[in-house]
């Protein structure tokens, strides 16, 4: 009797991994290793996002600078004219007369200003640009050109004076059968040498 009790408790006796608790232990076991390599592997991934935020943050602002650098020269830049009139004379062609600084008075910077002024009035038909150094030189010009008779008011000295800040002409006239589109610059003063040969477009 002892004997048939002792083979049926060997029977029931199972493996320690065919009883319930054990699985349900290394279920827990399982997920509890599993949750602390997560933990370890997060602060990581944050830091890489971190890092990689940052670095694309760097990269934007360096972006971000030099355009700024770029676009600091042009702001920078002093105004090579002023526009001092601008009116439409009889024949409805736009007419302005813009002031020059003195020191602009050479061959280089004068035919700068008429490419600045070409790029400015791309949109224009017609116009007519006077450049001068002087405002009064410009105000006398216009004066007389409002009514040619008045060129009788002025002596022959200041005649000379209205020519020598007469510095630049820029002329545009694309509705015309005589299509023209120049600028002639005059660092003497205009009817003084040098003269120079016009710059077409």
């Amino acid at each position: 009797m002892a004997e048939e009790q002792q083979s049926q408790f060997q029977k029931s006796k199972k493996p320690i991994w065919g009883k319930w608790w054990f699985w349900v232990g290394g279920v827990i076991v399982f997920f509890m290793l599993l949750g602390i390599f997560s933990e370890d592997e997060k602060p990581q991934t944050v830091r890489q996002a971190e890092q990689q935020t940052g670095e694309q943050e760097e990269v934007k602002e360096v972006v971000q600078e030099e355009a700024v650098k770029e676009r600091v020269p042009e702001q920078a830049l002093p105004a090579r004219y002023e526009i001092y009139k601008e009116w439409q004379d009889s024949n409805g062609i736009k007419q302005q007369v813009i002031i020059i600084p003195t020191e602009l008075r050479n061959e280089k910077d004068l035919f700068a200003i008429c490419d600045e002024l070409d790029k400015k009035t791309k949109n224009e038909k017609r116009i007519t640009i006077r450049g001068f150094t002087n405002k009064k030189a410009a105000d006398a010009t216009m004066y007389v050109d409002k009514s040619p008779n008045r060129l009788w008011e002025f002596s022959d000295r200041e005649l000379e004076n209205i020519n020598y800040h007469a510095v630049l002409a820029f002329d545009k006239s694309l509705t015309t059968p005589l299509k023209f589109h120049h600028c002639e610059i005059y660092p003497g003063g205009f009817g003084n040498q040098p003269f120079l040969s016009p710059k077409r477009y």
